[in-house]
């Protein structure tokens, strides 16, 4: 419902009583948040905040929580007004229906004012509001698919795990059907390869670039065709994506290559642990290259560099 109050529009989401943990709320508000930012065109520019009132009980009277904002606060808070009901009853207390407040500084909840039930509001019938019949208009207006169910088709679709479906969509769902685009035109393997590496590394920076993804398929198409090998199609895709000059992008795959190889040579046991199925082993190189680095490369682009170059000797 658009309340459109004081030109700000407003809409108002409420739930049934259906969430039984602080951490389920939490989780909950998350994947919202991300479907309203996927599913509405909202303006990078335009104000945007999300207010909540949380009710809860624990099995006895409700109190609710009022304009709690972030979603940290809000596991906070109902965790709090958990314990202390908790405690009420433990003690042979009653709870009292009531509307509390909290401080965000400790952590805690306060009374504010006694609940008022809903004979107390004194409701009265509006003669000139009048009857809208929306069925027609609501079946008529198509969204964009959740990216919560994104996740499940993506991965049963293309083959891959959940964990790789989830990055994907967390990034970014566009980022999600750009990894679709590319695995109808060019084959999941070749998706999972560039897009859920090099791509989805950089793909914050090409976000901030406002850039545009025709040029990162040209490129791929480039490797797929045998034009560029391995290795100048990662240094293309990273200088497009980056803003950087294809020779500084060279020079900073070469010394994240270099480092990576050094690693390999003293732990042979990666590769040998790689190869019998143990993807994960590829991971013990980060830690090594950030120490080497000062933090200079993200733990993704460490990663699927390393992966490559296992798998170049493994061949």
């Amino acid at each position: 419902v658009d309340y459109n109050r004081s030109g700000s529009p407003l809409a108002e989401i409420v739930t049934e009583p259906d969430l039984a943990t602080p951490a389920e709320a939490r989780a909950f508000l998350a994947q919202l948040i991300g479907d309203i930012k996927y599913t509405l065109d909202l303006g990078e520019n335009s104000e945007r905040s999300i207010r909540c009132d949380c009710n809860i009980s624990v099995g006895k009277e409700r109190c609710e929580i009022k304009n709690v904002t972030g979603l940290k606060n809000v596991e906070t808070a109902l965790t709090y007004e958990m314990v202390r009901q908790i405690k009420i009853l433990k003690a042979g207390g009653k709870i009292e229906r009531a509307t509390m407040n909290f401080d965000e500084s400790r952590g805690v909840t306060y009374g504010a004012r006694k609940k008022e039930f809903e004979a107390d509001y004194g409701y009265i019938d509006e003669p000139d509001l009048g009857i809208f019949h929306i069925k027609a208009l609501a079946d008529s207006i198509t969204i964009k698919e959740a990216p919560a169910k994104m996740i499940p088709r993506i991965a049963d679709q293309y083959g891959i795990d959940q964990k790789m479906a989830k990055q994907l969509v967390s990034t970014s769902a566009d980022l999600a059907q750009f990894f679709e685009t590319v695995a109808g035109k060019y084959g999941k393997d070749v998706a999972v390869k560039w897009v859920a590496g090099p791509v989805t590394s950089n793909w914050k920076r090409f976000e901030e670039r406002e850039g545009n993804t025709d040029g990162i398929l040209e490129i791929i198409g480039k490797f797929v065709a045998g034009t560029i090998n391995d290795s100048e199609c990662g240094i293309e895709i990273k200088a497009l994506m980056t803003g950087e000059s294809a020779e500084a992008a060279a020079e900073s795959s070469a010394g994240l290559e270099t480092l990576i190889t050094e690693f390999l040579d003293a732990n042979p046991k990666v590769v040998e642990d790689y190869g019998k199925g143990n993807t994960k082993a590829a991971n013990s190189v980060i830690g090594y290259v950030k120490k080497n680095t000062g933090g200079q490369y993200s733990s993704a682009d460490v990663v699927e560099t390393a992966k490559r170059l296992i798998e170049a000797r493994l061949q």
